[in-house]
């Protein structure tokens, strides 16, 4: 059986960027990858739509409040585990409340040079540096949170 047959449900990511730094969790020593820094996200509940997600997962992943999130992309699936995960879409909080690193999972803000020195996939570390440029760059709107 193929790892596509097994495909899981859909998930969302988020990107909470401050302007210079973005916002990334630390999976733990459970699951897939134990130890790597990822964006903020998770799986869509059945019958629950990306943007809805979005909101949920903000608070649940994050530990912020929003209303206004913003899709950006549907990610590629450029590895099995993608596939194995699902569809997954990405979106960025325009505005949240609340401080992300009281948040449940261990957080932490990285700007975009300092990826380098993280355990993070590449394909990951790449998706962050183009969103995040092209945000700076004034083609997509910059973000605002109040902590």
């Amino acid at each position: 059986m193929s790892l596509r047959a097994k495909r899981g449900p859909e998930s969302v990511s988020l990107l909470l960027w401050d302007g210079e730094r973005v916002l990334l969790v630390k999976r733990g020593q459970g699951g897939l990858f134990p130890h790597t820094w990822t964006l903020p996200g998770g799986e869509l509940e059945p019958g629950e739509t990306p943007e809805v997600g979005a909101m949920r997962l903000a608070s649940e992943s994050a530990g912020v409040k929003t209303g206004h999130v913003r899709r950006l992309r549907s990610l590629a699936q450029p590895s099995h585990f993608r596939d194995a995960r699902g569809p997954d879409t990405l979106f960025q909080l325009i505005t949240w409340a609340g401080d992300p690193l009281a948040g449940p999972l261990p957080a932490a803000w990285h700007t975009p040079a300092a990826l380098d020195g993280l355990s993070i996939f590449r394909e990951a570390r790449d998706l962050i540096r183009e969103t995040c440029a092209s945000i700076a760059a004034g083609s997509m709107p910059a973000a605002t949170g109040a902590a």
